[in-house]
């Protein structure tokens, strides 16, 4: 499966010659220490094993405009720019996969609790009940809603080996991406065509890789008549 351009050499790789990564992934290379700050922003005991920042960096790789373009200095400022960048991409993911834990201490009867982020890749209970959210593909009708024209649904009933209903288009990944339309142009952009996603939106779940691309994908596109996320922080739109 193709999902993008395989020019970047990752942090771990202490032997590699870096310098022939894009500029884009040197600059959030070196703004995150290699991932000491990622690992800071993300406490690795509390974040799913899946959201490594290698699949962080090859999402960045994916889209060499991320943290590379700024049209709000007079004199470009692309540090700065990446640093916001960062924040804002940052923050809406801590959004949409964070998960509570409330705990009380049996001697003073004080509850505690905490917050963790990179938690969660699945939107409420669709990992263990995905029927709960068919109504997820409630746009698949071609007749009632033009996106099930555009992105035909996988209509298969299959279960995988995690005993997942597949073909159910609830929120999935860093940002949980949902419905037809989003894993259909999400797999159009990502492996050149519709069907390879639509029929296994639990990837997007359970790979570290695919869950941050599919949300750069999101941050990254235009939905029109919206400007994409990266439009309004880069100061093009």
């Amino acid at each position: 499966m193709y999902y993008g351009p395989e020019l970047y050499i990752l942090p771990n790789d202490t032997n590699a010659n870096k310098e022939k990564n894009p500029d884009n992934v040197k600059r959030v290379m070196r703004l995150l220490e290699n991932g000491t700050k990622f690992d800071s922003i993300f406490a690795m005991k509390n974040r799913l094993h899946m959201y490594t920042f290698d699949s962080f960096i090859m999402a960045v790789a994916r889209y060499p405009e991320f943290c590379n373009i700024d049209q709000i200095n007079d004199t470009p400022d692309l540090d700065a720019i990446c640093i916001k960048e960062l924040a804002t991409f940052f923050a809406h993911i801590k959004q949409e996969t964070f998960t509570t834990k409330t705990t009380m201490d049996a001697a003073t009867k004080i509850s505690t609790t905490e917050t963790s982020f990179l938690s969660s890749s699945f939107e409420g209970t669709c990992k263990e009940n995905p029927a709960d959210y068919i109504s997820a593909n409630k746009e698949c009708n071609s007749t009632d809603h033009p996106e099930g024209h555009w992105w035909p649904c996988d209509e298969s009933t299959k279960i995988d080996e995690n005993n997942v209903l597949e073909t159910v288009y609830c929120g999935r990944g860093v940002m949980n991406i949902k419905g037809n339309y989003s894993y259909g142009g999400f797999g159009l952009a990502t492996t050149g065509n519709t069907k390879e996603i639509l029929g296994n939106p639990s990837e997007v779940g359970y790979k570290g890789d695919f869950a941050f691309l599919s949300g750069m994908w999101k941050y990254m596109t235009p939905a029109s008549p919206r400007p994409s996320m990266h439009e309004v922080v880069i100061g093009s739109w």
